[in-house]
């Protein structure tokens, strides 16, 4: 799904510029991380809240989407912003800063097999260090973002849903809260499945069933007309997290929309409330900029 604004942007002085990305008040820009030195596209939107409090900073969402895809797909075809502004309005949700990388950075690393699944893979793009350190990093150099981890949530479709549970167990001190819609969490891509080290560090069902995990909370959903991605899934990671009792400061939950409509955002689209009311009871809100202390958990 191509995105409409997804032309190369200019930056200057080595600070990004930002453009109109023409859904829903997104800007976008394409800039270079420092630390992975990937090229690619990030796309942000503040909510009205931002504008009207300047003294606070704001939580973060970054939104992963799926393969093949593009940020276009959280854009124009979830809605997500008509979706959070009515979350917001009915008191569900915490006003957010909303960020969309694009996931996929190359081009002929675009197909669901041949993907780096958000991962730093050896010779072939740190994707991992690109979200997780140079988007979050320039959100916070650019915005009015809470800094610490209990400002931070992931949520992602698809393969975004792997990304999501995978970088919140491998990121803490990053992100505390993560949602899956319709992931799955084995990978899946021959990038990582062809080197069995590799496939194993970035494995979301792995980590939970056998290492010791962070104090993070991670939602799983799933729907129940969903063959690609049925909610069998989720209810392996829950039992592998029960029986490691290396996961027990890990909360992990699951939800099934029983008239979900199968994988598509037609049917993502519907489990968003959710989302967004079960990841504000776990991360932090505004908060007035004298009052906050970078690097704390809560």
């Amino acid at each position: 799904m191509a995105v409409g604004a997804g032309r190369q942007l200019p930056t200057a002085g080595g600070r990004p510029q930002f453009t109109p990305a023409g859904y829903g008040g997104f800007v976008g820009t394409t800039f270079t991380g420092p630390a992975s030195r990937i090229r690619a596209q990030v796309y942000v939107w503040t909510p009205p809240q931002y504008a009207r409090k300047p003294d606070e900073r704001f939580p973060v969402l970054e939104l992963l989407h799926g393969v093949p895809d593009s940020p276009g797909g959280w854009m124009r075809a979830m809605h997500v912003v008509a979706h959070l502004n009515a979350a917001i309005t009915a008191g569900k949700s915490h006003p957010y800063i909303l960020v969309i990388p694009q996931i996929t950075p190359f081009a002929d690393r675009s197909a669901p097999w041949d993907n780096q699944e958000c991962s730093d893979v050896p010779g072939d793009g740190d994707v991992a260090t690109w979200i997780t350190q140079d988007v979050r990093g320039m959100v916070l150099r650019n915005f009015r973002a809470i800094e610490s981890a209990a400002g931070w949530g992931l949520m992602g479709y698809s393969t975004g849903g792997f990304c999501a549970a995978k970088l919140l167990l491998q990121h803490p001190e990053r992100f505390h809260a993560a949602v899956s819609l319709s992931g799955y969490y084995v990978p899946e891509s021959r990038l990582l499945t062809e080197d069995r080290a590799l496939s194993t560090r970035n494995s979301p069902l792995w980590a939970i069933g056998h290492q010791r995990t962070p104090a993070v909370s991670l939602l799983m959903t799933a729907s129940g007309q969903d063959r690609s991605d049925p909610p069998s899934q989720p209810q392996q990671m829950i039992d592998a997290a029960r029986a490691n009792p290396l996961s027990r400061a890990t909360e992990v939950q699951s939800f099934v929309a029983p008239l979900g409509g199968g994988h598509n955002q037609g049917a993502w689209q519907k489990m968003l409330p959710t989302a967004f009311s079960w990841l504000s009871r776990r991360l932090a809100g505004p908060v007035p900029i004298a009052s906050h202390r970078p690097g704390g958990r809560r």
